[in-house]
């Protein structure tokens, strides 16, 4: 608050005629020097009423002196209570500035601890921005993989497919071409018993000796009246049962590879379904679109 002109009215400058009787100030008669009575004529001496006239125009001079000094000191009192007042005022806005700034120091420093924590959570989210790429990175790999994984099941699948189908053709025809040769063997046996049996002559003529032991063999089994009938139907039995055994393994290969095929195709698609929901969680946590 700027101290106004009335506060610091200096006091007031004596008058000219203050300065000019103050110069002309007469010595007290005690100090005057007469010269002696026989140098000067004898004349009747005003010097009671005129050392009276003296001290009442000193008095009077002092009395304006001490008038004026107090109106000075009354003004200089007022100033100071003027200046006591503002520097109350001043004592209370520095207490009130002083408070203010401890408030703004507690502000500063959790605004400061503010700062850090945010400083800190912002270098966690950054590694874990960092974590989340590398993982949707590996994830992208990793259907890429699979990706290329299932095209290669899936391929192999039909190639099983086509295999098994072939196979089950190849094995449908056996079948048929052994039921037909089963069918085929049955009418030969039952031909055979009706056909008339070799007589004993034809038997000795089979069974003689010859020039060589190859020939006997030989037309032993050039014979088929000759053969051993039960022996054959054991055997083609035998060997049908073989057929159907390895028939039925065949299919149950084939029913397993399908079933395996099955799995694989569906952990494939699991497998591409669980990158793909990789792939939309990590483009929903990085904001993409």
């Amino acid at each position: 608050m700027p101290p106004s002109s009335t506060d610091f009215a200096p006091p007031p400058a004596p008058s000219p005629m203050h300065s000019y009787q103050s110069a002309r100030m007469l010595p007290s008669p005690t100090s005057i020097n007469f010269p002696s009575g026989s140098g000067l004529p004898s004349i009747a001496s005003p010097a009671p009423s005129l050392q009276t006239s003296v001290q009442t125009t000193h008095l009077q001079e002092l009395q304006h002196q001490v008038s004026v000094k107090t109106l000075a000191l009354q003004t200089l009192q007022k100033e100071y209570d003027n200046l006591l007042q503002r520097l109350n005022r001043q004592h209370t806005k520095c207490a009130a500035l002083e408070r203010k700034f401890e408030v703004s120091d507690v502000e500063i420093n959790t605004l400061t601890n503010d700062k850090e924590d945010l400083e800190a959570r912002n270098a966690s989210l950054e590694a874990q921005i960092e974590e989340l790429q590398q993982s949707r990175d590996d994830a992208r790999r990793e259907v890429h993989a699979n990706s290329a994984q299932y095209m290669k099941i899936l391929e192999m699948a039909s190639r099983l497919q086509a295999q098994s189908s072939e196979d089950k053709r190849k094995w449908a025809k056996e079948k048929a071409e052994l039921e037909a040769a089963v069918e085929a063997a049955g009418k030969g046996v039952v031909s055979d018993i009706e056909r008339p049996r070799p007589t004993a002559a034809r038997l000795e003529e089979i069974i003689s000796p010859s020039p060589g032991p190859s020939s006997n063999a030989a037309a032993w089994h050039a014979d088929p009246l000759c053969r051993p009938e039960p022996q054959i139907i054991a055997a083609l039995r035998v060997e049908v049962a073989q057929l159907r055994s390895r028939t039925h393994s065949l299919e149950e290969a084939v029913r397993s590879m399908r079933d395996e095929g099955s799995k694989m195709a569906e952990v494939a698609r699991m497998i591409a379904d669980a990158g793909s929901k990789m792939g939309e969680s990590a483009r929903k946590a990085f904001g993409e679109r």
